[in-house]
């Protein structure tokens, strides 16, 4: 399908679906915080704090979705910012929870991404003048593409990464998707095994970069002052149980903190453990402390203060961006939307600090790096999605710490292939913007990649 003929047909249905997408959009975006009063970054009309951190020199826009994607562009951003201190670099996202985090890394300036109507990508690239677009991990947007191509500004993606129900998507639409991606200059993907799909879709160029989500190169330790938080948190909340093990339960979704909770209470009367769920969406705290209830647990939450009780009880932690810190006190990570969800949740935290990691058996969008752990005995993966088998395997590791610490050795070792990938994403954005601006001049007169 020619491009042309991919946006007409684009911005005819547009409307309609942001009219049926809106109510729900909306509601969402209050439960998790609301604009914050920015809500004009999505037209292109930001706050004088942003345009005056752009002006007069060199910008880099990165454009994120959500959490996940964010923290990627942040580790990337601050590798940008250590090579050339004086860019300014754009960081948006579409969710509040990601403008959150983003908000809180300094090297970046944070703004909600552009609707993607026409004329409204335009402003906002007239307002930032950035030399590069940098996509991150797969998200594009046909307005936004063309009216970066009409101002001759290349456009790039990095960390890209396709799980099994995105590549179907992408060979069973290959003539739909594909007039986006020929527009992108480059192309940098996680896994070697997926160059050849990529270039299908038809980037100028694909190289392998690592994944920078899988980048621990550096120190991913807490600060001493998050350490004497959590110390804190534990010892209120469990000051009968000093000394024991840590469960902590990463990114859970619906109804799986009430089978992990089921599952304790299966555990040998010996066995005390200190449960530590970290939900995927912090506004489900309601919900995960009414499942919880109904199995005579308390709930403590950590937004509130409460004094927890005497009988069973788990800390939820309902606040953004801490799931790395946790992960450093615990004894063994759970993985969440693993067990009655689908896909799976990022397991590269619990790896990067050498803690043993168990899965459901339900980890699709992490295939190539489960390959990986499998291969090097770093993970444990619970086949039958019971509360008996359940408890079974965290009796198992829990009661046997030399596995736990053998395992979470082999699985850091999984990561060795992406060490460095943020640094060389960094240093290819930079290096292909000069080979472009050399081959073609400046960015207001360059062609379309």
């Amino acid at each position: 399908m020619k491009r042309a003929l991919l946006l007409l047909v684009y911005n005819l249905l547009l409307p309609l679906g942001l009219l049926l997408l809106l109510p729900g959009f909306f509601s969402k975006m209050g439960r998790r915080g609301g604009y914050s009063g920015r809500f004009g970054d999505r037209f292109g009309c930001y706050p004088e704090t942003v345009l005056s951190a752009v002006r007069g020199g060199r910008v880099i826009w990165m454009h994120a979705v959500s959490v996940g994607e964010v923290n990627v562009a942040r580790k990337v951003a601050v590798q940008l910012r250590r090579r050339e201190p004086e860019t300014a670099v754009v960081l948006s996202t579409t969710t509040a929870t990601g403008f959150q985090v983003a908000s809180q890394e300094p090297a970046v300036v944070a703004i909600y991404s552009p609707v993607d109507l026409p004329g409204v990508a335009a402003r906002c690239l007239k307002a930032l003048q950035p030399t590069q677009l940098v996509f991150v991990e797969g998200e594009l947007w046909p307005n936004w593409l063309e009216a970066a191509r009409r101002r001759g500004i290349p456009c790039c993606l990095i960390n890209a990464r396709l799980s099994p129900r995105s590549e179907a998507r992408f060979r069973k639409f290959q003539a739909v998707v594909r007039p986006l991606y020929a527009q992108l200059a480059w192309v940098g993907v996680q896994f070697p095994a997926e160059v050849a799909l990529w270039k299908q879709l038809g980037p100028s160029s694909v190289w392998v970069s690592g994944s920078v989500k899988y980048d621990w190169s550096e120190n991913a330790l807490p600060e001493e002052g998050k350490r004497r938080e959590i110390a804190s948190w534990l010892e209120r909340v469990f000051p009968d149980r000093a000394g024991a093990p840590v469960v902590l339960f990463s990114s859970s979704s619906p109804g799986e903190e009430q089978l992990l909770a089921e599952a304790v209470d299966l555990l040998p009367s010996d066995c005390s453990v200190r449960l530590v769920l970290v939900p995927r969406h912090m506004e489900r705290r309601e919900e995960v402390r009414a499942d919880l209830q109904t199995l005579g647990w308390e709930a403590v939450l950590k937004s509130r203060e409460q004094s927890p009780s005497q009988g069973k009880r788990a800390l939820v932690v309902d606040t953004t961006g801490e799931l790395g810190a946790w992960t450093a006190f615990a004894d063994l990570v759970v993985i969440g939307k693993s067990f009655l969800g689908r896909g799976g949740q990022n397991p590269v935290e619990a790896m990067a600090a050498e803690k043993a990691v168990l899965t459901g058996p339900f980890m699709e969008n992490f295939r190539d790096l489960m390959e990986a752990l499998v291969a090097e005995g770093g993970v444990t993966v619970l086949r039958e999605v019971r509360a008996g088998s359940l408890a079974q395997e965290l009796a198992a590791l829990l009661g046997d710490p030399e596995r736990c610490q053998r395992q979470g050795a082999r699985a850091k070792k999984a990561l060795a292939p992406h060490v460095g990938a943020t640094a060389r994403t960094a240093d290819w954005i930079l290096e292909r913007e000069e080979i472009l601006l050399a081959q073609n001049g400046p960015a207001d007169s360059f062609s379309a990649p």
